[in-house]
């Protein structure tokens, strides 16, 4: 697997991030039974909150990979001190 491309997800991927993880070996012992729905999936990709990120890999057109993350800093302050978690 020398070609394999890495690059953002775009709505043209949905349905082949719909595939992965419709695969036994990806819900198996998972909580997010039934499976997601195309309309369910689309609604993750397409509206992705400011800080977070999609990734796919890519081979030969067909997409075998997914990954995505966020990254927020909430910040509370508690009299003088102040407390940043990263989630």
């Amino acid at each position: 697997m020398e070609n394999i491309i890495i690059r953002h997800s775009e709505d043209k991927d949905i349905i082949g991030v719909k595939a992965i993880y419709e695969s036994e070996i990806a819900y198996g012992g998972t909580l997010q039974l039934p499976f997601p729905s195309l309309d369910r999936w689309t609604s993750r990709l397409s509206n992705l909150p400011q800080g977070c990120y999609s990734l796919v890999a890519e081979y030969e057109g067909e997409i075998v990979g997914q990954k995505s993350d966020c990254r927020f800093v909430i910040t509370q302050d508690e009299g003088m001190l102040r407390v940043l978690v990263w989630v």
